[in-house]
């Protein structure tokens, strides 16, 4: 339908600029521009509808706004028209005429739509494309008047406002042509819709330039005889509405300096002196020239000129301020940070001098980001950038290192108890809890101190050992600051040995899955079990909170789920087509979701194994649920489509509320072992798991306890209606084998059944292992 009705109004629009012109003189040709003018107009509206997009990420070429703008200029255009035509007389319109009116506001319209369009395409380029524009218009007004129009109002010719609104309509044209060629120069990229535009003002221009001379040629219809052209920047018009590119969708143009080229500054120097030269020329030619007028057009162009110039300026400024700056904090950048690191150690050099650089990092803000949301994140950064700000002097630099890590320099201290009495400082700031909203965060962080030059005679050396010290320190505990010692570069090292360590690891297949089984309580069977990765590293087993914060850290967390992922949902096919249905549960956590497509990553997995969906169950962290987004719905909407079954893991242990619970696909949940411990305690904690099962069976959930040890807390979960439990009261986490072992053993008449295989679970009872995933 548009391609149609595009070759429609191209065809109208060609017969008619070629039919005007050879019309019989008896036969008025005045009013086929206006009613052509109209079908443009509306052919611009349904252009516009037509390519209308909502995409707030991206720029499109037929923005609703901006061309509503420049519809409503045609429109005003037209209207002008309309009117010129109502009042002609026999020859056409007498000039200028009441329907001038219209034309103002509709070169306005154009040129904030233009304008519009500039500053989606090129951000912080608008100002800079408007000034430009106006230096063009206006140099070409002040030459036209002085050596063209003045003369011929001071001959008697015209008069004075005739002659202001003949020099009106190109000069506004010749600025909407600068700001659409600006328009078109941003970027190599030329959308046709862009080009017609062009040329239906280009066109626009030309009749009124030939308008101007009709109008000191003494013609009284200056309009008369030029309905071609104006038929062309109607259709022209209407055309760059209907174009295809009106639906192209781009990237705005990266924001970058203005540079003064050697063609530029000529340009500029010329302007600048275009009123002495007009003067000249005046006088040479024996032509008397109103100075005042001169000199105003000059010292507006001057005005013009030296604001550009200025904003120039500015604009560098503020380009190189963002590249040195953070965008969140203001607060320097690595490269800026270590600049002045730099300079402050050949300054120290010099006075032979101690100097100190800090690092700081915010504890535990993973876990802020992971149940508050990104943006909570964001402006508790902003408030600790405050602080910090607020412990040093200003010849002190507080910078950002990237996420949650600081750097602070001292480059002038008389001795280490300066940086000690800073660092204390800091880490009292911290008491206060960050108010975000409604919300009151407590916050700490841990401080590492490098001094000059004991621990290092180079920025990079000072910060590593820096940043090295700040690891000790939430080694430590957390909370607290530490001076570098020379042990830890080891510490550091060996972190980095098992970061590869653990890569090749995942490469190379040399993690294990074990599997702890869940039992349910009404038929003391094994319903399920729950994958939890394990890494035999150097010849022991290292605890998975060793490892696992590491693989989140690092990003190897996604190969590392995708593997967990796969291994369980190929160990579920082969225990189910054993004739051991079990579900399988995956830990997920926020990391992964950030990394990974989790829905994809779950639809590889069953579709390679094998596995009914509907035994393979995803455990979520309660972090992750209480963030409630949109994307986290989407993800699980979809998994659950497939029919995999979610839950809450740790439950109880977030810190917000749980509407979540009521939005999120979730078909039960875990009672964190924490709880669990506390049923035999003496100060009543056991009414907060009969509160979690009440809520749970209240919502339609089933309910699994973790952690369960004790055949007193087996008994009070049964009694309370608890649906399965986990934990060494029945078996702790076991490779695949001899959980095969234990599922055969259940198939048993008489065997399995959890109270024939407590004894056994209590006798072969190790070590508490740590459980992965957290």
């Amino acid at each position: 339908m548009g391609r149609v009705a595009k070759r429609i109004l191209l065809g109208v629009v060609v017969i008619a600029a070629l039919a005007v012109p050879v019309l019989p003189s008896g036969i008025d040709a005045t009013w086929v521009p206006p009613v052509i003018g109209l079908a443009s107009v509306v052919a611009l509206v349904y252009g516009v509808r037509s390519h209308r997009m909502d995409r707030s990420l991206l720029w499109h070429v037929g923005r609703p706004e901006a061309w509503t703008l420049l519809g409503a200029g045609l429109g005003s255009i037209v209207m002008a028209d309309v009117v010129r035509t109502l009042t002609s007389g026999a020859a056409g319109p007498v000039y200028p005429s009441f329907g001038d009116a219209f034309m103002l506001p509709g070169y306005g319209a154009v040129a904030a739509g233009l304008v519009l369009l500039i500053r989606g395409r090129a951000p912080g380029r608008t100002v800079d494309c408007v000034v430009m524009a106006g230096i063009g218009a206006l140099a070409v007004a002040l030459p036209a008047w002085v050596m063209i129009f003045a003369p011929a109002v001071a001959r008697g010719d015209i008069t004075s406002f005739t002659a202001l609104v003949t020099l009106l309509w190109p000069v506004l044209d010749v600025a909407v042509v600068l700001l659409t060629s600006r328009l078109m120069q941003l970027s190599d990229e030329h959308p046709g819709a862009y080009s017609y535009l062009f040329l239906a003002l280009g066109t626009l221009l030309i009749v009124h330039c030939v308008t101007a001379v009709n109008v000191l040629g003494g013609v009284r219809h200056a309009y008369h005889g030029l309905e071609a052209p104006f038929i062309l920047v109607y259709g022209l018009w209407g055309l760059a509405a209907m174009h295809d590119s009106m639906g192209s969708l781009f990237e705005p143009v990266l924001r970058k300096a203005s540079s003064l080229t050697r063609s530029h500054f000529v340009g500029l120097a010329f302007v600048q002196l275009l009123g002495p030269v007009l003067l000249a020329v005046q006088r040479l030619r024996g032509v008397e020239v109103n100075v005042a007028t001169v000199i105003f057009g000059t010292a507006l162009l001057s005005a013009l000129v030296v604001g550009h110039l200025v904003h120039m300026v500015h604009e560098r400024s503020e380009l190189e301020h963002a590249a040195e700056h953070d965008g969140l904090t203001g607060l320097p950048r690595p490269e800026l940070f270590n600049d002045r690191v730099s300079l402050a150690v050949s300054a120290a050099h010099q006075r032979k001098g101690p100097m100190a650089v800090m690092f700081v990092d915010l504890d535990r803000f993973k876990k802020v980001n992971d149940s508050l949301g990104h943006q909570v994140g964001n402006q508790l950064l902003q408030l600790v950038a405050k602080r910090l700000r607020r412990c040093v002097r200003d010849g002190d630099t507080v910078g950002r290192q990237g996420g949650d890590e600081f750097t602070i320099l001292l480059p002038e201290i008389k001795e280490e108890e300066d940086a000690r009495k800073v660092a204390e400082k800091i880490r009292a700031e911290f008491v206060e809890p960050f108010a975000i909203g409604d919300r009151r965060l407590f916050v700490t962080a841990s401080i590492g101190v490098a001094l000059y030059p004991q621990d290092g005679l180079d920025p990079f050396t000072l910060l590593k050992n820096a940043d090295a010290a700040m690891y000790r320190a939430k080694e430590r505990g957390r909370d607290q600051w530490q001076l570098y010692t020379p042990e830890f570069n080891a510490k550091a090292d060996e972190r980095l040995d098992l970061e590869s360590a653990l890569h090749t690891a995942i490469d190379e297949g040399k993690l294990e899955l074990h599997y702890q089984p869940k039992v349910e309580l009404e038929s003391g069977r094994v319903v399920g079990v729950e994958a939890l990765v394990r890494w035999c590293h150097l010849g022991q087993y290292l605890p998975p909170e060793t490892f696992i914060p590491l693989a989140e850290e690092s990003g190897l967390v996604a190969p590392l789920g995708r593997w967990v992922m796969e291994t369980a949902c190929a160990q579920g096919k082969a225990w189910s087509d054993a004739g051991f249905p079990i579900t399988v549960a995956v830990n997920l956590s926020a990391r992964q979701f950030q990394l990974q497509e989790i829905d994809d990553v779950v639809a590889v997995a069953l579709r390679s194994s094998g596995l009914d969906p509907r035994l393979l169950e995803l455990e979520l962290t309660e972090s992750l649920a209480l963030q409630d987004s949109e994307a986290i719905r989407d993800i699980l909407q979809s998994v659950k489509s497939m029919g995999v079954k979610c839950s809450i893991d740790d439950f109880g242990v977030g810190f917000s509320n749980l509407g979540y619970l009521g939005t999120l696909p979730i078909d039960k949940i875990k009672i964190d072992k924490s709880f669990v411990r506390r049923i035999n305690s003496p100060d009543g904690k056991s009414a907060l798991v009969v509160g979690i099962i009440s809520l749970a069976r209240g919502l339609g959930l089933e309910v699994v306890a973790e952690g369960v040890e004790t055949k007193e807390e087996l008994d009070f979960l049964r009694q309370h209606g608890c649906d399965q439990i986990q934990g060494y009261l029945f078996s702790r986490a076991v490779p695949a084998e001899q959980l095969t072992t234990l599922l055969m053993l259940e198939s048993l008449p008489g065997e399995g059944r959890l109270g024939k295989l407590e004894p056994r679970a209590r006798r072969e009872r190790p070590l508490r292992p740590l459980r992965a995933g957290r």
